[in-house]
């Protein structure tokens, strides 16, 4: 894949028990591997600002039939 620069935890996510984040660098691009389960890639935003990476989704509860 590359060579991996490390697995660091995301801020604001890390206090809820946010998942880890692998990253991997090329010659041409970053690679960012997260598991973020309950979420599909559609429901993922990632924007990019000042240099930094933000990687957004909410996850539904399920309902609960009455």
């Amino acid at each position: 894949m590359g060579e991996s620069l490390g697995r660091i935890s995301l801020t604001g996510w890390t206090e809820a028990g946010g998942p880890p984040v692998d990253i991997y660098a090329t010659n041409d691009e970053l690679i960012l591997v997260v598991a973020v389960p309950g979420l599909e890639a559609e429901d993922i935003q990632i924007n990019t600002n000042r240099g930094f990476i933000t990687i957004s989704g909410e996850v539904n509860p399920p309902e609960i039939p009455t």
